[in-house]
């Protein structure tokens, strides 16, 4: 790869692009405004940088709660442990927590993003300090980044500028306006992962207070909870937030037309029989001691107040004297203690932005100019947990192994385009092919067909049939190439390793299931 390529962004996911661009050759330039590159990153988790997650590429995407399929391709390249691995040989050692959370052993995120721009600097990534003000176009593809203080030309342009989050950081949305003035649909970006607000004046009177091995649930109307999860949260003066409300966060998208309620089992380990148990004997042991004693040894003394005004008791009213009924309430109220939540905090103070570039219906790339790359953080997908942000990140920029494809005349009408994609798409399987048997690899070509199956359920469902047959008839190919319509001038290459053969998927061309099954009856492991 010769190409001049421009990353605009230097956090995480910029910083990612750069070095997969630099390994394969090409001549990088990365602009960041910011004084240090990775400004967000250095204050994730805490400080400590929850570099990804060790787990499958299948629990990765069911903690997606909205477009997780999209990212499958990116996944499939670059996953969990291909994470790990790559920041181990950067020299940075880690360690697995509770919940599979992946820190550095030093749990200091700044380990973490020195080691990403000393990895730069080796490779020799021009690393500018300006902010990117607009991308030039030339003939229908992009030929410059324009900077405040100078222009950066470039044969391709990676868009690495993060939401709206924190802008502090930096993500101040100048990639979706970009974006969108290259012919990008943007959907409105509103916070994920975000604080909660209350009306409920027990907010603010157990301000501070920290709740740990807690269970929450949310529910709207429904009686199925829309989340439950096991862990920690914290009540604030506007509401509640913490790890547990930051999750059940990005599964409340409706505020215009519902009502939120959080549920709360202050003590989840016990069921309500085991707990009136418990209470029974707190009392048996201290029969005179006022409620608001015994309450202390339940509940943190904070909200020792809001329990009893609750349950309606004075705190002076002895423990002897409490009765079946005030007994059962308490427990029902230690098991549900209900908040209500009224809507989310300010999106600057969300942890990811949910929203960006549409990608469905064709849109992420019919709009918009050729040789125009995006990061995970601008396309809208959305986590359910903060824990699974570091390998969309990561994963979704060094997974983007892209080769971009110059047999293409950007000069033609879009009524010859996209004949001129399939004629490119063809051409470059046709070299993939020849290039993989060079090599002394069996590539298996899935001839071109209908309408696209890219990046959706039925693709992969149909990739793999295709290799589940491959095996039935003991067709041992290294390589499965499958034409796919990704963008008029782009081809990505899939080294996804699932079943016996690696998928590469290749632009210009499309898929269909009755191409499949030609491909599957020629009887002939290649073209």
């Amino acid at each position: 790869m010769n190409n001049e390529i421009a990353v605009v962004g230097g956090g995480a996911a910029g910083m990612m692009a750069a070095i997969a661009a630099a390994e394969r050759g090409a001549r990088v330039t990365l602009l960041e405004p910011n004084e240090r590159l990775g400004k967000k990153l250095n204050i994730t988790g805490k400080g400590r940088c929850n570099v990804t997650n060790n787990c499958s590429m299948e629990e990765l995407l069911a903690n997606i709660p909205r477009n997780g399929r999209f990212l499958w391709s990116a996944f499939s390249r670059f996953n969990a442990q291909d994470a790990m691995v790559f920041f181990e040989e950067l020299g940075v050692p880690l360690k697995t927590e509770r919940g599979n959370r992946v820190f550095p052993q030093s749990d200091r995120s700044f380990d973490v993003s020195g080691a990403l721009e000393r990895r730069l600097r080796r490779l020799h990534v021009r690393i500018v300090r300006d902010r990117a003000l607009s991308i030039e176009t030339e003939g229908g593809a992009v030929c410059a980044v324009l900077g405040e203080q100078a222009r950066y030309p470039a044969q391709a342009v990676i868009l690495a500028t993060g939401g709206v989050s924190y802008p502090a950081t930096g993500s101040t949305g100048d990639g979706y306006r970009m974006a969108q003035a290259l012919g990008h649909m943007i959907v409105p970006p509103r916070g994920s992962l975000v604080p909660l607000e209350s009306d409920s004046p027990d907010c603010a009177a157990m301000q501070g207070l920290a709740l740990r091995n807690v269970e929450l649930a949310v529910y709207s109307k429904k009686t199925k909870p829309l989340f439950r999860e096991f862990g920690e949260m914290l009540f604030t003066h506007f509401g509640v937030s913490g790890p547990l409300v930051l999750s059940a966060s990005a599964h409340l998208r409706n505020w215009d037309k519902e009502r939120y309620r959080l549920v709360i089992d202050l003590k989840p380990a016990l069921d309500e029989q085991k707990l009136e148990s418990r209470i029974l004997r707190d009392i048996a042991e201290n029969p005179n001691r006022d409620m608001d004693k015994i309450l202390s040894g339940l509940v943190p003394r904070s909200m020792v107040p809001v329990v009893l005004r609750r349950c309606g008791l004075p705190p002076e009213e002895k423990a002897n004297s409490l009765t079946r009924e005030q007994r059962r309430a308490l427990v029902q109220l230690l098991t549900h203690f209900e908040i209500p939540v009224t809507g989310p905090r300010p999106v600057r103070e969300a942890i990811i932005t949910s929203g960006g570039i549409q990608t469905n219906h064709g849109r992420l790339t019919a709009a918009a100019c050729a040789k125009l790359g995006l990061a995970c953080y601008l396309v809208f997908t959305e986590d359910e947990n903060g824990v699974y942000e570091g390998n969309r990140i990561l994963q979704t920029m060094f997974g983007a192994k892209q080769v971009f494809c110059d047999n293409i005349d950007h000069s033609l009408p879009p009524e010859k385009m996209a004949k001129e994609r399939l004629r490119a798409g063809e051409e470059t399987i046709a070299k993939l092919a020849g290039r993989l048997r060079a090599e002394g690899k069996t590539p298996y070509v899935i001839p071109r067909g209908g309408r696209s199956l890219y990046g959706t359920a039925s693709y992969v469902a149909a990739m793999d049939e295709v290799k589940a047959q491959l095996e039935e008839r003991n067709l041992r190919v290294d390589y499965i190439l499958a034409p796919c319509a990704t963008s008029s001038t782009m081809t990505g290459i899939s080294l996804g390793n699932r079943v016996s053969a690696q998928v590469v998927q290749t632009a210009g061309a499309t898929l269909s299931d009755e191409a499949l099954s030609r491909a599957l009856s020629c009887g002939e492991p290649a073209v």
